[in-house]
């Protein structure tokens, strides 16, 4: 993919890019691709994400348990319905080097494209050695913290990554009696986006998963409290 801000017409949907042609930014000429965040990719992503949920969050306490394997196959999946709608390509693990955060920050330092299957093997198998969930509320915030956390550094794949592994870390939110966590990723709000980053990052700079499980207790307490 080309980068965070511009999508090209070789990376996209011919039918992504045929509804963009027709777009006031398009035929003002002065662009070189679609932007990530122009309503047209917005509302298919949406879209993908909402198939995601469907077939596999949602449905997550009646599903039985899947192998190593088949939560990798699972996860690729999740991917290619998020982008059902936008990528030509989708489903696959990247090829390219990424980063995030400050470039010479090593926190949030990311394997290199070689080492994904490995890692993805590494983490389907803590998965599902976890087999027994904890009793206890707090503690069952600190296992979704670390499914995320444990993904969201491997970082499999070029795009979406945050929104697959917020979608792995709520499946099992489900099975363990909790509402979906990760759902609430405040998109809108960027106050509280940065209070869910930042959790990220000092969850994985200190090797303490404190500040993100506290994020996660955070919202599910919200929840209870509606439903009271």
């Amino acid at each position: 993919m080309s980068g965070e801000n511009a999508l090209t017409k070789d990376e996209v949907l011919f039918q992504l890019w045929q509804e963009y042609v027709h777009d006031k930014e398009y035929m003002s000429g002065a662009v070189n691709g679609i932007k990530r965040d122009h309503s047209i990719v917005k509302r298919r992503e949406e879209g993908g994400l909402l198939m995601l949920y469907r077939k596999y969050v949602k449905k997550a306490a009646l599903q039985e348990r899947v192998s190593p394997a088949e939560m990798i196959n699972e996860i690729k999946d999740m991917h290619n319905l998020l982008f059902k709608y936008v990528f030509k390509e989708r489903g696959k693990y990247r090829k390219e080097e990424r980063r995030i955060g400050d470039y010479y920050d090593e926190t949030l330092k990311l394997p290199f494209p070689n080492e994904i299957p490995a890692k993805m093997a590494e983490f389907a198998g803590w998965l599902f050695r976890m087999t027994a969930f904890p009793d206890k509320y707090l503690d069952k915030c600190y296992l979704l913290a670390e499914v995320h956390l444990r993904l969201v550094m491997i970082h499999p794949f070029l795009d979406g990554n945050g929104r697959i592994a917020r979608a792995v870390a709520d499946k099992y939110a489900i099975k363990m009696g909790l509402p979906p966590v990760y759902d609430a990723y405040p998109r809108v709000d960027k106050h509280q986006q940065k209070k869910y980053h930042d959790a990220i990052y000092q969850s994985r700079k200190n090797n303490n998963l404190e500040p993100l499980a506290l994020w996660v207790k955070g919202y599910v307490d919200r929840i209870i409290e509606t439903l009271a």
